[in-house]
């Protein structure tokens, strides 16, 4: 049976796992901090550790992302029932949204926490890391060629039309700006992508 990228197991361990001379390095996905903030915590595994723990997070991530929709969709129910006045108030929306965003992230990090703190309390915490610039790297080599250019594609059709709706139309309330700041982000990031997809075969 074919598999997502994005779904098969082997891409998710080299997000969160890497094998050191002494095991393997655990990026624990426990984040307290607001919005992600601050480094997280990673641990030194043994082999029936890190198999133990694998199994934990693929049971886990199954039913997570099913369990945060079902649980937050009177929120966004509500927040599409009340979208003309959001948007007259931007940043009443933006507070709203950001309120939203944090209780999903402590919604799935107790969830980790729940399922994690049996196996986690048996393991050594360390100071070596899985960089950022690692797990980007994971991403842009399993991700397939088209998809990346694809949804570059994608995003530098969205920041034409919005710009041109907005030359077009004049609209420069703060909706145009911000979709088009967020299509250029977009666009970086698939080029991002697909620069360290390029190295990556080079080396």
């Amino acid at each position: 049976m074919a598999k997502w990228w994005w779904n098969d197991q082997g891409t998710f361990e080299s997000l969160v796992f890497k094998r050191v001379p002494l095991g393997w390095i655990y990026r624990s996905p426990i984040q307290w901090g607001p919005f992600g903030i601050g480094r997280a915590s990673h641990f030194l595994l043994s082999d029936t550790q890190k198999d133990e723990i694998s199994k934990i997070l693929y049971r886990v991530d199954r039913y997570l992302a099913l369990t945060l929709v079902i649980l937050f969709l009177p929120a966004f129910f509500l927040l599409w029932s009340f979208r003309a006045a959001m948007f007259s108030m931007p940043l009443s929306a933006v507070a709203i949204l950001a309120l939203c965003l944090l209780a999903a992230q402590y919604a799935w990090t107790s969830i980790y926490w729940l399922m994690l703190r049996r196996s986690l309390a048996k393991a050594q915490p360390t100071s070596e890391r899985i960089a950022f610039g690692e797990r980007f790297n994971v991403v842009a080599t399993a991700a397939p060629r088209g998809f990346l250019i694809f949804y570059a594609a994608s995003f530098a059709a969205l920041l034409v039309f919005y710009g041109y709706v907005a030359f077009r139309m004049k609209i420069w309330d703060w909706s145009a700006p911000a979709m088009m700041i967020l299509a250029a982000g977009g666009i970086a990031l698939f080029l991002a992508l697909l620069a360290a997809k390029r190295r990556a075969k080079q080396n």
